[in-house]
């Protein structure tokens, strides 16, 4: 993921979307996050997505954050 793209990300949360922020390699830099937003129920329900730059990819990194993520999504 570039710059970019994880700025467009954060920047499509709306107001009330959980996210939960990947834990960090060096002090101040972030690796990824994960979201998720609720849409309305005719439109399908929940969707989940995540960054997470490729130097940390394979390290479980992204699993951990969603199975975070989950139970405060359906609490």
């Amino acid at each position: 993921a570039t710059a970019a793209d994880s700025a467009a990300f954060v920047a499509s949360a709306k107001p009330g979307d959980p996210f939960a922020v990947a834990p960090r390699d060096t002090p101040g830099t972030l690796i990824g996050c994960v979201g998720a937003r609720w849409y309305a129920e005719a439109d399908g329900g929940l969707e989940v997505g995540y960054w997470l730059a490729r130097p940390h990819w394979g390290r479980g990194y992204a699993t951990e954050l969603v199975a975070a993520l989950v139970p405060h999504l359906f609490a």
